[in-house]
């Protein structure tokens, strides 16, 4: 309903995606050995390498959501989770080797209250809200979410969110404007920082303090 009438609120925070994809895994593997699933998650960089700005707890249910469905909809073979980094943006994915999904229906699925078979043959315990809920989510984030499948080959899910370079990366670059043009002292400076996201705040109080 507060997606819906526009009242979702996104709380912007550092996240760490490794941490996040262990708990990921330490999570659904019960579930997926009790499938007989071979379930498993690659991590596309190491936890220092960036920082993610984003709403932890919504990451959390579209991972959760997805990787629910995989195993849920997958009876042999396995599921696969990871991530990569794209240009500026990471993109993850669920891989699963289940029952997979009609062309004509890939879309239909984001829907709300819609699973993948509109006959209910294949339909199993869940209201249908979990993908429709996980695109709204993405969507705010500022991301985007897609599916490729083939039935009876499986299906996999992929949703990208923005990627910021570390504070370190910021620090360097602060470091070779310093060294490339003469630094000018004024005394008695005062300047008013207005930033509403912490880590820009840091990186231009420490910026100014040369002056």
């Amino acid at each position: 309903s507060k997606i819906k009438s526009g009242l979702m609120e996104v709380d912007i925070e550092e996240f760490d995606v490794n941490e996040k994809m262990d708990c990921i895994y330490n999570l659904f593997k019960p579930e997926a050995e009790s499938k007989n699933l071979d379930f498993s998650v690659k991590k596309g960089m190491s936890s220092d390498e960036v920082i993610i700005h984003t709403d932890r707890s919504k990451v959390s249910s579209i991972l959760s959501n997805l990787v629910k469905n995989a195993i849920k909809y997958c009876d042999k073979g396995s599921v696969k989770v990871g991530y990569e980094i794209k240009d500026n943006y990471l993109e993850f994915y669920v891989k699963d080797t289940g029952i997979g999904i009609p062309i004509e229906r890939q879309k239909a699925i984001f829907k709300r209250f819609i699973q993948a078979d509109i006959q209910d043959r294949d339909a199993r315990q869940g209201a249908g809200l979990g993908l429709s809920i996980a695109k709204a989510y993405v969507k705010l984030l500022g991301g985007k979410i897609w599916v490729e499948s083939q039935p009876e080959k499986g299906a996999t899910f992929y949703f990208t969110l923005p990627l910021v370079a570390n504070q370190e990366e910021k620090k360097v670059a602060l470091n070779e404007i310093a060294t490339n043009k003469e630094v000018i002292r004024v005394e008695n400076l005062k300047i008013l920082i207005a930033e509403d996201d912490k880590i820009s705040e840091l990186f231009i109080s420490k910026a100014i303090k040369m002056f």
